[in-house]
C-alpha cells in the first residue's frame, strides 16, 4: 500500500473551537467570581479546573501554543486550589488579567491575526501562587488498542487481511466528534474500513 499524508486539516473545526472556547473562558470568568466570594466553593474550583484543562487540550490541538501555555498554568494554580492551597485577591486578579489575555487572543485569531501574544509575564505572575514544580505532562487524549485480527474473519482480495482495531476516548477529550473522524481519516489513509460501529454523528462514508 502506497503511504499517505496523515496531515488533517484543522480550519473545518475553527468555529467549533471558538464557539467552545468561549463558553469556557465565560466559565473561567464566572467561576472566579464565585470563589472570590466563596473560597471553601470546591465545586466551582473544580469547574475552573476542568475548563482550564479542557481548554488546553482543544487549544493545543488547534496549534494556539501560547493559549495552551497559559491554560497549563492556569490549571496548575487550579489543582493547588483543589489541594488547599488559598485563594487569595492578587490571585483572583492575577486570573482575571489571563482571561482578558486570552479573550484578546482569541478575538484576534477568529479575525484572521495569527501573531501569538507573550504569555511569559502572566507566567512569572502564576508561578508566585504555585508551590510545585509544573510537570508539563499531558493527560492521554486516547488510547488506541493494537489492531488485533477479528476472530473468524476470512481475507479479502489479495490475501489481505482483516483487522479489528478498537479506539478509546477518555472522559475528558476535548473534540470527541473531530477526534473520531482524525482517526477515520488516518485509517483510511491505511487501507479500506470495512464497517465503523459506532458511527460518529454526521460522518458518511
Amino acid at each position: 500500500m502506497v503511504g499517505a499524508d496523515l496531515s488533517v486539516d484543522l480550519n473545518q473545526y475553527k468555529q467549533l473551537f471558538i464557539e467552545e472556547a468561549r463558553e469556557h473562558i465565560d466559565n473561567l470568568t464566572k467561576g472566579l467570581l464565585m470563589i472570590e466570594k466563596d473560597p471553601s466553593n470546591i465545586e466551582a474550583i473544580n469547574n475552573l479546573f476542568r475548563s482550564a484543562h479542557t481548554l488546553k487540550g482543544s487549544s493545543a490541538m488547534m496549534g494556539l501554543k501560547d493559549i495552551a501555555t497559559l491554560t497549563h498554568a492556569m490549571e496548575d494554580v487550579f489543582d493547588g486550589l483543589r489541594k488547599g492551597e488559598k485563594v487569595t485577591t492578587d490571585l483572583i486578579n492575577v486570573l482575571l488579567e489571563c482571561i482578558d489575555a486570552l479573550t484578546y487572543r482569541l478575538d484576534k485569531w477568529q479575525s484572521g491575526i495569527a501573531d501569538e501574544i507573550d504569555v511569559n509575564p502572566l507566567l512569572q505572575k502564576l508561578k508566585l501562587f504555585l508551590n510545585r514544580e509544573t510537570s508539563g505532562k499531558e493527560e492521554s487524549q486516547m488510547k488506541v488498542e493494537k489492531p488485533q485480527r477479528t476472530k473468524g474473519a476470512k481475507k479479502g482480495k489479495a490475501d489481505v487481511p482483516i483487522f479489528e482495531v478498537k479506539v478509546k476516548l477518555s472522559k475528558d477529550c476535548v473534540f470527541k466528534a473531530v477526534r473520531a473522524r482524525m482517526i477515520i481519516e488516518r485509517l483510511s489513509s491505511k487501507g479500506e474500513i470495512v464497517k465503523i460501529n459506532p458511527r460518529p454523528t454526521g460522518y458518511r462514508t
